[in-house]
């Protein structure tokens, strides 16, 4: 996209060179967020789970 002048190329070449900073500094500040994500997504299994041994739902059905 650089090439086709689409995107700066400058920040392209920037965002090269510090690709391994930025992206430390992405799992860094997500860490906390992608926790509690999963989480949430570990209850939503369980919840599901206990829905299905009582009747209430059938994931197969669902599919």
């Amino acid at each position: 996209m650089a090439l086709n002048n689409k995107i700066d190329s400058d920040i392209c070449n920037i965002v090269i060179d510090k690709y391994d900073f930025i992206l430390g500094r992405v799992r860094a500040n997500t860490k906390e967020t992608l926790t509690i994500y999963n989480n949430i997504m570990k209850e939503y299994e369980d919840l599901l789970s206990n829905f299905e041994k009582i009747g209430l739902f059938n994931r197969r059905l669902t599919l």
